[in-house]
């Protein structure tokens, strides 16, 4: 499960403040930490600066709150809406990202039209993303539809 730092998003927090935030969601939600081994699975911090997502991600944000019943306080947190997260995981376009994304539409948990309309709009590239855009844009765009074709058979 990937996560950004609160703080990234509602407050104008420095690149060292983030890094920091970062290094302690990994030290202790990561990959091979306790938290990993007790519960099967594991967080990865991410800066937004790392993400591909269509214009309006921000205004689409998922809020949830859990409340756990050890605990005196809740768990708040914001999620990306689905179809967008499969627009960010289509640009990615590694396999196991096109994998979830062919998942969420065979299980009918996403609209394919919804996602290929928002890959087609305004990206918000990051300003370090030095690969060809456009090339980006078909590949995702190619492997939503593939698996369109193959939803309906």
């Amino acid at each position: 499960m990937d996560v950004s730092p609160w703080r990234e998003l509602v407050n104008n927090a420095t690149r060292e403040e983030i890094a920091d935030a970062i290094n302690t969601v990994n030290y202790h939600l990561g990959e091979e930490s306790k938290f990993d081994y007790q519960h099967g699975f594991y967080i990865e911090a991410i800066s937004r600066d790392m993400v591909l997502l269509p214009e309006g991600w921000d205004n689409r944000l998922v809020h949830f709150t859990a409340e756990l019943s050890d605990q005196s306080y809740g768990v708040k947190g914001f999620c990306l809406e689905p179809h967008d997260l499969c627009v960010s995981k289509a640009l990615a376009g590694r396999e196991h990202d096109h994998v979830f994304v062919a998942e969420l539409i065979k299980a009918e948990l996403v609209d394919p039209q919804v996602i290929l309309s928002r890959l087609q709009g305004t990206i918000l590239w990051t300003p370090d993303y030095t690969h060809n855009k456009d090339l980006a844009v078909k590949r995702a765009v190619d492997h939503v539809k593939f698996v369109m074709r193959g939803a309906s058979d």
